[in-house]
């Protein structure tokens, strides 16, 4: 069975540089590969914005999600996205065929109602 969204494990925003946290303002002006934003079905990075169309349901310690993502160098892309739990603090992250990489966790993210609540 498939679902819409990233497994709750995926949850954040996510580094690849702990020190680059504290002073993360937006992911659009981070260093491609520096920084991942995934929640709910939407994942961000410097250079593309998804969305899953496709995920593995009930993954405990590993997800694979089929997305479709606009480039923000123009264009649009289809991507089969696998996430992995790494400990309580980190994420491997593999992109289609390309290596995986290893982010760690930065913070979570506030969804916009309970932001404008508070």
């Amino acid at each position: 069975m498939l679902d819409l969204r990233f497994a709750d494990f995926a949850q954040g925003i996510w580094t690849t540089d702990r020190e680059a946290c504290a002073d993360l303002r937006s992911i659009d002006r981070s260093q491609p590969g520096s920084t991942v934003a995934i929640f709910r079905g939407l994942m961000e990075t410097p250079d593309r914005i998804c969305t899953v169309y496709g995920a593995e349901q009930g993954a405990v310690e590993s997800q694979r999600a089929a997305m479709n993502c606009d480039l923000v160098a123009g264009g649009d892309a289809l991507s089969l996205l696998t996430v992995r739990r790494r400990g309580s603090q980190g994420l491997m992250v593999q992109d289609g065929e390309r290596p995986p990489e290893y982010y760690r966790f930065c913070r979570g993210i506030i969804p916009v109602t309970q932001s404008v609540s508070q």
